[in-house]
């Protein structure tokens, strides 16, 4: 997710709606990406997965987050992020 508080709006819908998720954001991520991180074990249903998973569309769609085709509306998101640790890493070293 490449807005900070677009990712705490996500995670914050998420843990309302009972889905424990962690928000990981800079340094543990590339600079300018936001992730939300879920853990699932052996111990989960196939009906629990299914709600997570119904819970991060619904929420993913309704901020914009997820598109129509179920992907992320900004497909240059990957290249952005190599940008951003080029750049990050260029001003690190000088």
């Amino acid at each position: 997710i490449p807005e900070q508080d677009l990712a705490v709006m996500f995670w914050h819908k998420l843990l309302e709606s009972g889905v424990y998720v962690n928000l990981a954001f800079p340094p543990a991520t590339p600079q300018g990406m936001f992730l939300l991180r879920c853990s699932l074990s052996a111990a989960h249903t196939p009906q629990q997965i299914s709600i997570i998973l119904e819970k991060f569309e619904e929420f993913g769609r309704e901020l914009g987050v997820i598109g129509a085709s179920g992907k992320h509306p900004s497909a240059e998101d990957a290249k952005t992020s190599e940008d951003l640790q080029s750049r990050d890493a260029a001003v690190a070293t000088g």
